[in-house]
């Protein structure tokens, strides 16, 4: 428990306590995880949105992203919330979607060898159960060696309500050498994805030896990383007051 909360750091959101979530200072290799970087008007479906850097496999059906703010105005097209566990009921919020079967892929880089790990979140829409999984591939695409993989996940439709469905998280972890690979995830007609993310959780931006997750000033430039996240809570040396 590095930040003596009484929460172990293996389930623990925010390790040192600064305010800043592990998944952030850990850093995110992939962009527009969480389907929000560009943001769409009004609650429901918005087709064909692109999702770059986000590549749809060949065969694959048309986008859509999914706009909710805990409402009941998306019916049975999935969860009312996105699967981000900051966001909150009011606030417009997103999730991928998809017209048909899919797969869909975005590749990174690895410049030294190290583990990762990956992960995101599967909902069912629809009232229908659904099925997901998430693999690292190879190179660039859908089509090269499997590195690592979840295997297909059943996803719930909770007794057929999908709107209170709740989002099932799947994760792996993986030891990759230098090279490019891709995060790809295959997915059935009846399932929503949002929140993928491949973090290192050795990364130590200052090379202080303390990882960024655990270190109070990742950046060793003298402010606290509580003070440069901008939030604004009460703070006492580089921890949250009260929290």
């Amino acid at each position: 428990d590095s930040d003596g909360d009484g929460i172990y750091d293996a389930i623990d959101l925010d390790d040192d306590n600064d305010g800043i979530p592990d998944t952030v200072e850990n850093g995110n290799l992939l962009i527009n995880g969480g389907f929000d970087l560009v943001a769409q008007t009004g609650i429901g479906n918005h087709l064909n949105v692109a999702i770059a850097p986000w590549v749809l496999a060949p065969g694959s059906g048309q986008t859509n992203i999914v706009t909710v703010n805990g409402g009941t105005g998306y019916g049975s097209g999935g969860p009312n919330l996105d699967a981000n566990p900051f966001t909150i009921s009011g606030e417009n919020q997103q999730y991928f979607d998809i017209s048909g079967t899919s797969i869909f892929y975005q590749s990174f880089t690895i410049t030294s060898s190290r583990t990762v790990t990956y992960s995101g979140y599967f909902s069912s829409r629809d009232n229908t159960s659904g099925s997901g999984q998430i693999s690292i591939r190879s190179g660039v695409g859908n089509t090269g060696t499997v590195v690592s993989t979840t295997g297909a996940i059943a996803i719930s439709s909770n007794g057929g309500n999908s709107q209170t469905a709740p989002w099932t998280y799947v994760q792996g972890t993986v030891l990759l050498s230098p090279g490019t690979y891709s995060y790809v995830v295959d997915m059935l007609n009846s399932t929503n994805f949002d929140e993928a993310l491949i973090e290192t959780p050795d990364l130590d931006t200052d090379g202080d030896g303390i990882d960024n997750y655990l270190d109070l000033d990742s950046d060793n430039d003298g402010i606290f990383d509580v003070v440069e996240a901008g939030h604004n809570q009460a703070q006492t040396n580089g921890r949250l007051t009260g929290a």
